[in-house]
């Protein structure tokens, strides 16, 4: 990415080092990427690639080239809004407790503000994390919870949790336990946004919400989020209803990161073509097919990729129709079993893969 590079070259020119000794490529190319046997190769190609972009001063015959295959990703800097989706079982509610320091990583690494959250009371500070299932002290009433979260947060805000409080209707003085499983959720997202961490994870929390409710919820984090910035992850199925709220989606499946790019690459990035499957298959031959789904003689098929005019007139020549397709259907096609994806990296324009954060 060009923005890596400059930045990259900005940190050597303020420093005014002399040759690199060693540069690390993170890279999502080659599906199926084997670090044995395809590494020199891939070595050698990112060498050509850096060589072209960067001064040659910056480089020499020593400098060490070293890939890190995906898997990870990187999420804030140090404000935006980030969405975690999948299907269930794919892992995200592990990550979020690998983040919020709540188990302790059996491989990899996860840190958050640059450090390993696990048993880190300066990073465990800073983090606000909202379970779907949230639990309290069986005794506690609302207002105790919330009086609770005022001590525990050193940046909650009373005036939000009192106006959160209003626009849910929670009954202050109700015992917490007495709450319907929506009032629970609502009371969790007035924990959640009021307590303004620097770091706000929740985990699907509308559970029992309807629909009214729901969005109050996202009016109320995008105006506070405008007004207060900080790192916020959402982990949700209902990917549409958020899809505005984000600036970064995240897919974990089967264990594994397959998408990690901004929302708007991936809004966009794919669109379903539809006819005759003998005409399908020659428009999409050559490109990158996601999903495929026959219908009687017919086909639809969703392909990767932005599609051009000239593509659009050679559909159209073919009687071919296309369609866009929304956020929440790439994430379905590139989970499904039998996508031809596999659980591998989908290659979304935009995408970055680095360390995780």
């Amino acid at each position: 990415h060009g923005r890596h590079v400059q930045a990259v070259m900005t940190c050597f020119q303020a420093g005014k080092a002399a040759a690199a000794t060693a540069i690390v490529v993170s890279t999502q190319h080659a599906k199926g990427y084997d670090q044995g046997e395809q590494e020199a190769e891939l070595k050698a190609y990112v060498k050509e690639v850096v060589a072209a972009v960067m001064p040659a001063a910056l480089l020499s015959d020593e400098t060490v080239y070293h890939i890190n295959p995906t898997g990870s990703f990187e999420i804030g800097g140090p404000d935006g809004d980030a969405g975690l989706t999948g299907r269930k079982g794919g892992g995200k509610t592990p990550l979020m407790r690998d983040l919020t320091g709540q188990e302790s990583s059996t491989s990899g690494s996860a840190l958050v503000c640059g450090e390993p959250p696990f048993e880190n009371a300066s990073v465990l500070n800073r983090i606000c994390f909202i379970k779907e299932q949230q639990s309290y002290p069986d005794n506690f009433k609302v207002r105790q919870v919330l009086a609770a979260a005022s001590i525990l947060y050193p940046t909650w805000d009373e005036g939000c949790a009192a106006d959160l409080v209003a626009a849910f209707d929670l009954p202050a003085d109700r015992r917490v336990k007495n709450l319907s499983r929506g009032m629970t959720s609502a009371l969790g997202i007035v924990v959640g946004i009021a307590s303004r961490a620097p770091v706000t994870l929740f985990d699907e929390p509308y559970v029992g919400l309807d629909a009214a409710a729901r969005q109050t919820f996202y009016d109320r984090l995008l105006v506070d989020f405008a007004e207060h910035p900080r790192t916020v992850m959402i982990s949700t199925h209902l990917i549409d209803e958020v899809a505005n709220l984000l600036e970064r989606v995240v897919v974990v499946h089967a264990g594994r990161v397959i998408v990690d790019a901004e929302t708007d690459d991936v809004r966009g990035s794919a669109a379903a073509v539809t006819g005759l499957q003998t005409r399908v298959d020659e428009f999409t031959a050559g490109r990158e097919v996601l999903h495929r789904k026959a219908l009687g003689s017919y086909v639809k098929v969703t392909v990767l990729g932005r599609l051009s005019e000239a593509d659009r007139s050679r559909a159209a020549r073919l009687d071919l129709d296309l369609a866009p397709v929304s956020l929440q259907q790439v994430v379905i096609d590139a989970t499904a079993p039998h996508s031809s994806q596999g659980g591998a990296r989908v290659p979304v324009g935009g995408t970055s893969t680095t360390k995780e954060q």
